[in-house]
C-alpha cells in the first residue's frame, strides 16, 4: 500500500545510509536531508566535500541500494 506510513524514520534512513557507506565507501558521508518518496528515501553522499553519488533507503525495511545508473555526478538543481 503506497499510502502506508513508512516505518523507517528520516533519521534512521540517514543512519542506515551511513552504516552502508562506512562498510562500502570509506570516508563518504551521507546527506542529512533525505528526500522522501513513495516507500523510500533518497540521499546524496559526499567525500572530501564533494557529492559523489546517491543511494536510497527502503522506508519499510531499511535496506540500502546504491544508485549506479546515474553515472558521475555533474550538478543538481532544486
Amino acid at each position: 500500500d503506497v499510502t502506508a506510513e513508512l516505518t523507517v524514520t528520516p533519521e534512521q534512513a540517514i543512519e542506515y545510509a551511513q552504516k552502508y557507506l562506512d562498510a562500502n565507501n570509506s570516508g563518504a558521508i551521507a546527506a542529512s536531508d533525505p528526500i522522501r518518496f513513495y516507500g523510500y528515501y533518497t540521499l546524496d553522499f559526499e567525500k572530501d566535500g564533494k557529492i559523489i553519488g546517491m543511494l536510497s533507503v527502503n522506508g519499510y525495511s531499511g535496506q540500502v541500494f546504491l544508485h549506479t545508473w546515474h553515472g558521475n555526478f555533474i550538478e543538481e538543481t532544486k
